[in-house]
């Protein structure tokens, strides 16, 4: 399924943090199907990195880069850190994070503790540009079974060999950046272990192509709008 307004994208990784940075405060506003409340957070500023795109354009998303965005996006959607959190040898959890768009920003979220499966979703439904500050809204979904039951969701996980560590490689040469481009990150935390990559919208990496692909495959067993193009 297709959102045309999910076509906004974020121009790189650098990007992300422009829908936080120089917040003062956050509004959150969480949706739990029957109820829903708001609340005032405590004040967030996030600075933008820079070290990724020279002045020419050529970009990079390294595992370094990553793991400088990644605090900021826990805390931003209130996720915390997967790669510090506790995880059983019976637990498995992943994250996908589909960077398209300030007020279309989402997070994936899929969990197995022993045998049981749930997934939510977290997404940015508005942001408030005020001076000094900018108010945003996050709503946190709790997601039905996946179109085709759980067994077929974890047999595609297992397709696309998601686990720890990973068998995807970040891509190995920068390419130039694409107006309005956004990205995907994956993090993955496993019997204990943690992995992540991250792939621009328009990799053209056989690697990234496939994540791409996987993406769009999740996203389609939760009917959840997403569009590469």
């Amino acid at each position: 399924m297709l959102e045309k307004n999910l076509s906004m994208l974020i121009p790189t990784i650098c990007s992300l943090a422009i829908f936080v940075w120089g917040c003062n405060s956050i509004v959150r506003h969480e949706s739990n199907n029957a109820s829903s409340a708001s609340e005032r957070t405590a004040p967030t500023t996030i600075s933008t990195p820079t070290d990724d795109k020279s002045s020419d354009g050529v970009v990079m998303i390294t595992p370094n880069v990553v793991a400088t965005e990644l605090p900021r996006l826990g805390k931003a959607f209130r996720t915390g850190e997967l790669s510090r959190a506790h995880n059983p040898t019976n637990e498995f959890e992943l994250r996908l994070w589909v960077l398209f768009g300030i007020d279309e920003s989402l997070c994936l979220i899929i969990k197995r503790t022993n045998a049981t499966w749930t997934a939510t979703k977290l997404r940015i439904t508005d942001t408030t540009p005020t001076e000094p500050r900018t108010t945003m809204k996050l709503e946190r979904s709790p997601l039905p079974t996946p179109q085709n039951g759980w067994d077929s969701l974890a047999s595609q996980l297992r397709e696309y060999k998601i686990g720890v560590p990973l068998e995807f490689s970040y891509d190995s040469e920068p390419s130039i950046a694409i107006p309005d481009e956004g990205y995907i990150i994956l993090e993955v935390a496993e019997n204990g272990s943690y992995a992540n990559v991250a792939y621009r919208q328009y990799s053209t990496t056989s690697d990234g192509k496939r994540m791409i692909t996987l993406c769009g495959l999740l996203m389609n067993e939760f009917e959840i709008p997403f569009n590469r193009e």
